[in-house]
């Protein structure tokens, strides 16, 4: 699941047609766009299909010439084509072949690295056999699916495969869905039905053989607007315009100021607003004493129950103003990197948010941590911390920090952090004290901000460094969630 919600994070970054929607944020686009699918995404359900011949089936219905597609589809086999899935390695020279034989695709020029690069670039020609290996992770990986003709004595390299590659789809799982990530054919043979013969097998593979979890095929953005090609190919190919969500994927906001409500407004609140745009939504609940922040709460507490946790909005506001950890629990995203508490005896925790520790203090508990100082600017933020977690620890202010003992972990976790938060004199005196490790919730604000790229962290730790007087390591960079914006850990150690 984390490969998913990366992927999506960044896909956010790039453009808002990949926005995950609850019920109220998909009724405040305009009808128009949703019925042109703009801003959802192209997603073909294999739970729709009871057979391989039911999805044909659909298929052929999907043009004005009825099974048109399907016609296409028997044309290609008739010529010798098949679909298998296959080691991307093994047929880098054909890949290539197929990337060069057009210069221009769906009306604009083949651009970038990977299309554009030669077999050396790409990872060269095979010098041996190599097999199709079984993912490492059943749920997250690359797989290939190709079209294939025979051909005696065709070579990659100095393999012999007697069969030549003429078009190729990747895919990314990711948890319960399976992604294109590239797809292309070759020039020579699109004609021939090659691109719909793909498509369909491998679909209908899949459907007969369903790979375990496995429920969607995803290609990005349905449409952009208008009737452009790609859209119409992804109409044919029977993908729907979908508006989803990505759980997990949010910054959980639990105030303790204003209370939650409680069973009576809150369940009005959710019922009278799920299907109102958010600006109309908050208006309502507002008069019915739910704030704002928790009813965008209640909204995503809502997608959650319906993902994976039935029963979760009654248990919240059944147990408001102060809901118990055990009925919290489905609203952390499961992301602290737990292995840095290894052989560890001392933690301190530096909160400023709202979220109730769920993404700190709750991992912290769950692993058994006995000596945690928490530290929150917010007084009844901490006392509402102080019912949740264990009694024996500790919490302050946030002006006492400077006169605590370095601790084994120091944990440093501001939403939607800005590189400032660090150059508090408290915070900034304490990490330069830190004899042990560092982690931090960094925000691609701040990585921006120090000028730095989430794939190279080591620019960001050598900032940071100098700007404490430290000299630290980077261990790890994790993510951690993408909306409002993409959050990660950073784990530094002292050099």
């Amino acid at each position: 699941m984390t490969v998913f919600r990366k992927q999506a994070a960044r896909y956010r970054l790039r453009t808002p047609l990949y926005s995950g929607f609850t019920v109220g944020e998909f009724e405040g686009l305009a009808p128009e766009r949703r019925a042109a699918g703009v801003m959802a995404i192209a997603v073909l359900d294999l739970d729709a299909y009871a057979s391989p011949d039911a999805l044909l089936e659909e298929a052929a219905g999907v043009t004005s010439k009825r099974r048109q597609v399907n016609r296409a589809i028997a044309r290609a086999q008739k010529e010798g084509y098949y679909v298998k899935p296959f080691p991307f390695a093994l047929h880098i020279p054909d890949i290539v072949a197929v990337h060069q034989s057009k210069d221009v695709r769906n009306g604009r020029p083949v651009a970038g690295d990977y299309y554009l690069g030669d077999v050396d670039a790409l990872g060269g020609a095979p010098t041996a056999p190599i097999a199709l290996a079984p993912p490492e992770c059943p749920e997250h990986h690359w797989q290939h699916w190709g079209v294939f003709k025979k051909e005696d004595g065709h070579c990659q390299g100095t393999v012999r495969t007697d069969e030549r590659l003429l078009a190729y789809i990747t895919l990314r799982r990711q948890g319960d869905s399976t992604w294109y990530d590239k797809i292309m054919g070759h020039g020579d043979h699109l004609a021939a039905g090659i691109m719909n013969l793909l498509h369909y097998e491998m679909a209908s593979q899949m459907i007969a053989h369903r790979p375990d979890g496995l429920r969607y095929l995803v290609y990005h953005q349905y449409s952009t607007g208008g009737d452009h090609a790609l859209r119409v190919w992804k109409e044919r190919a029977l993908f729907k315009p979908r508006y989803l969500n990505y759980v997990d994927d949010r910054r959980m906001a639990l105030p303790a100021q204003p209370p939650m409500p409680g069973l009576g407004e809150g369940l009005l609140a959710l019922k009278q607003t799920a299907a109102m745009p958010a600006f109309a939504g908050a208006q309502i609940a507002n008069e019915l004493g739910v704030s704002a922040a928790w009813l965008r709460t209640l909204h995503y507490a809502w997608v959650i129950e319906r993902c994976r946790s039935p029963g979760l909005i009654m248990d919240l506001l059944r147990e408001s103003p102060e809901p118990g950890v055990a009925t919290l629990r489905p609203l952390s995203s499961g992301m602290f990197p737990v292995e840095v508490l290894d052989g560890v005896q001392s933690v301190a925790v530096v909160l400023h948010g709202d979220e109730r520790g769920l993404d700190t203090l709750l991992p912290l508990a769950d692993a058994g941590a006995k000596a945690v100082r928490v530290y929150h600017p917010d007084p009844a933020e901490r006392a509402a911390l102080q019912a949740l977690y264990p009694p024996h620890w500790t919490y302050e202010s946030l002006d006492r920090i400077e006169s605590v003992p370095s601790a084994d972990v120091m944990i440093v976790d501001p939403p939607l952090l800005s590189a400032a938060c660090y150059l508090r004199d408290e915070i900034a005196g304490l990490i330069s004290r830190l004899e042990g490790r560092l982690v931090l919730g960094v925000s691609q604000q701040s990585l921006t901000m120090l000028k730095c790229e989430r794939s190279t962290p080591e620019p960001f730790t050598e900032r940071f460094g100098r700007m404490h007087g430290r000299a630290l390591t980077c261990r790890k960079m994790l993510f951690r969630h993408g909306e409002p914006e993409e959050m990660f850990w950073l784990w530094l150690e002292p050099a």
